[in-house]
């Protein structure tokens, strides 16, 4: 189990570089229908956006149905600013590329997207709800991490690693990602990759989707904020308190 720790309200800089808010879905409706409905309600918040295809589409419908990779891949995008919406026949997902909204604002967006397509009448049910986010560090996160691991006398922390694992708690999951190979870059700078992909699977009416949004969220950030030491966040990440 994580170590509970008092969670800030905003830290500096912000490391996120994506933040990516997903549901996953059953309708009634053909898959080749979907995209179709939701986008001709979809399209008075994009009114001046033409649907970008995704790579998926370059694969020919037989082999995307039969592989099981590919049931929940978008197959389109609608960008604006560092937005997008990302729609396939049974997958809504928004994305937040570089500089990180909040998640008020950000989980607002989706929640109105959400409403949206609820009123389409494309949900049958809903299956899963997932918050994944991307961190970059740039520095090697496992030595300000509260994460050790040692084989013999050898202190892996300082080698380039590789970690993925799934922790849970009560109704969630969150499959952590992390790589601390210094050959990482991302705006011309080198260091750590932090990935939580925290998630319910489970049959969802969509009167729980806004309250498990909130719980999912809340398990996230006491993730993040547990695998992190304390002298890290207090002297590099300018927590802010309430």
């Amino acid at each position: 189990m994580v170590k509970q720790k008092r969670i800030p309200l905003k830290i500096t800089p912000c490391p996120i570089t994506e933040a990516v808010l997903e549901i996953r879905f059953d309708s009634k409706y053909p898959d080749e229908a979907v995209f179709g409905i939701l986008y001709k309600d979809f399209s008075g918040k994009f009114p001046n956006l033409t649907p970008t295809p995704l790579p998926i589409l370059s694969i020919p419908e037989p082999l995307r149905k039969q592989d099981i990779n590919f049931r929940f891949q978008p197959h389109y995008a609608l960008k604006q600013d560092n937005l997008s919406l990302q729609i396939g026949p049974k997958v809504i997902s928004l994305i937040n590329a570089g500089e990180y909204q909040g998640w008020g604002k950000f989980a607002s967006k989706f929640r109105e997207y959400l409403e949206i397509a609820q009123n389409s009448d494309v949900f049958e049910s809903i299956t899963r709800i997932g918050l994944r986010y991307v961190n970059f560090f740039d520095n090697n996160i496992l030595l300000s991490s509260d994460l050790t691991i040692n084989l013999s006398e050898i202190e892996i922390n300082k080698q380039p690693i590789f970690i993925k694992t799934i922790f849970e708690s009560g109704k969630f999951k969150s499959l952590l990602q992390l790589a601390n190979d210094a050959s990482i870059i991302i705006n011309g700078k080198t260091g750590s990759i932090l990935d939580i992909d925290t998630y319910i699977e489970q049959k969802i009416s969509f009167s729980q989707v806004n309250q498990l949004l909130e719980e999912g969220h809340a398990e996230e950030k006491n993730l993040f904020y547990g695998l992190l030491q304390q002298e890290f966040i207090d002297g590099k990440l300018n927590p802010e308190y309430t």
